[in-house]
């Protein structure tokens, strides 16, 4: 048994190492040298400060030093100028016209001169475009994995309301759908080229306003992926390191009989923070540091980690305006 787990363990670091490895070459390469310095990597470019970058043109300009191919394309869809006169360019990644959940780079310029960039790009994909059902057929198999006796949509009063909540007389809870690219997989493994697939997403509300976001495979119409919208946090407390007593929140464990186990893991907002163990792979709930009955001063120091992003992240939101650590919702794993 244990030759099997530790076999398991060597395996998982070998496909880790190998995402690692594959994202590695494909950012070191001789036109990226030119423009930046050797403290980059994939994730964090410095440009050379002897080099002059336009943020507008820096993709399409790129695209070889960037690894990036034909078919992919860098579209921005916000601009941010700071206190410091720094202007920050977001960008989505796109595949043959599609949009990549967790394609995003921002671009760090200061008087049209490019700085600095960081992201997560999806570098190698080869995929072809299969789409075999319907938006119609899509949204069906969506309501099939989440279902209700009333929707959102159904109900006129909560139709009403989310208008005069966007100020916008077409808003509304019934989702329309779109294509997109997303990993069947999560944490490290979602660098995975092979691992996307081309999917409907839709947003979709009971009429209690408990809502799910779901992903399904545009070939097959199977569901590839689900996640919360709404909160699923429970306050609690613990006596940190060094700060005293401190509240923060965690979530149960579905399905742990009694006592309840909880995680060290917050999902109050879309920025997530989540604790794991230090040799975690983040694919389970067992990853998780856990305690029974959500009383944590035998875990303090786990807890004391969790609740000072958690700080960090509640100063930034309600200082700075900066939802996650890239402003756009981006959760956190420690």
């Amino acid at each position: 048994m244990k030759n099997k787990k530790l076999f398991l363990k060597l395996l998982l670091l070998l496909l880790v190492n190998g995402v690692h490895g594959q994202t590695d070459s494909l950012f070191r390469n001789s036109e990226m040298a030119k423009i930046a310095t050797a403290t980059s990597n994939a994730d964090w470019i410095n440009i050379k400060p002897e080099i002059k970058l336009d943020p507008l043109t820096f993709f399409a300009n790129n695209k070889k030093a960037l690894a990036l191919g034909t078919d992919d394309e860098m579209k921005i869809y916000r601009t941010e100028k700071d206190k410091t006169g720094i202007t920050h360019y977001r960008y989505n990644q796109f595949y043959k016209g599609y949009k990549i959940i967790g394609g995003e780079f921002l671009l760090h310029a200061k008087e049209d001169r490019l700085l600095s960039a960081n992201g997560k790009m999806i570098k190698g994909l080869h995929q072809n475009l299969l789409i075999n059902i319907s938006t119609a057929d899509a949204l069906q198999k969506a309501k099939q994995f989440f279902p209700a006796m009333l929707y959102a949509w159904d109900v006129p009063q909560l139709e009403s309301n989310y208008k005069l909540i966007l100020h916008d007389e077409n808003a509304t809870y019934k989702p329309k759908g779109e294509l997109v690219w997303v990993s069947k997989e999560e944490g490290i493994q979602m660098k995975d080229p092979s691992a996307y697939q081309l999917a409907f997403i839709f947003d979709i509300w009971s009429s209690f306003l408990i809502g799910k976001r779901i992903f399904v495979n545009a070939q097959t119409g199977s569901i590839i992926k689900s996640f919360p919208l709404t909160s699923d946090c429970t306050p609690t407390s613990v006596t940190t390191n060094f700060y005293g007593v401190q509240g923060f929140s965690t979530k149960a464990v579905p399905n742990t009989g009694n006592p309840t186990l909880y995680n060290l893991w917050n999902d109050c907002q879309t920025a997530f923070v989540r604790t794991q163990h230090w040799n975690s792979t983040g694919t389970n709930y067992s990853d998780y540091i856990s305690f029974s009955n959500n009383g944590w001063n035998d875990q303090a120091s786990g807890a004391t980690s969790h609740w000072c992003i958690e700080k960090a992240y509640n100063y930034f939101f309600s200082i700075h305006a900066r939802d996650g650590w890239n402003a756009a919702k981006a959760g956190v794993f420690i």
